[in-house]
């Protein structure tokens, strides 16, 4: 009856490691940060008067967490980096400028993100890699308010 037990221990710890190994798993990940512009503006002023102006910009905004993954694994990747797919992170941004008659301001929202990518592997339940597969992810970091002048 002992040696039974035994083996019955020994064959649930071997059952239990190979299950931890089976599934996917992170190999490489590298980080950068990135600027990107805005594409139109968020706001623009006009100053009709005859006499310089101060125009102001203040608002809260957002922008999401994309992943993208060649074969699935976004759940991997998000327990890698921290964020979830969609989530939203907010920024509150604000200035102002001078306008001189008949100028314009338009106000682009640009962010700083953080770049993350790399490579991952599959492995069955015997441990065996299987596939292989890349990921990316866009973590936005902060916003930066940017006033053009025309």
């Amino acid at each position: 009856m002992k040696k039974v037990s035994m083996v019955l221990v020994l064959i649930g710890i071997l059952s239990f490691s190979i299950v931890t190994f089976a599934g996917w798993e992170i190999t490489s990940h590298n980080v950068h940060s990135v600027y990107t512009l805005a594409t139109s503006p968020s706001a623009s002023h006009y100053n009709p008067n005859e006499v310089p102006i101060t125009a102001s910009f203040s608002r809260s905004v957002s922008r999401s967490v994309t992943i993208s993954t060649s074969a699935g694994f976004s759940n991997v990747v998000e327990a890698e980096i921290g964020y979830s797919r969609g989530q939203t992170i907010t920024d509150t941004i604000g200035g102002q400028v001078t306008l001189q008659p008949g100028e314009w301001v338009y106000w682009y929202v640009d962010w700083y993100l953080w770049y993350h990518y790399g490579d991952a592997q599959y492995r069955n339940i015997w441990g065996n890699i299987t596939d292989y597969g890349n990921w990316s992810a866009y973590v936005p970091r902060y916003a930066v308010l940017v006033p053009d002048i025309n």
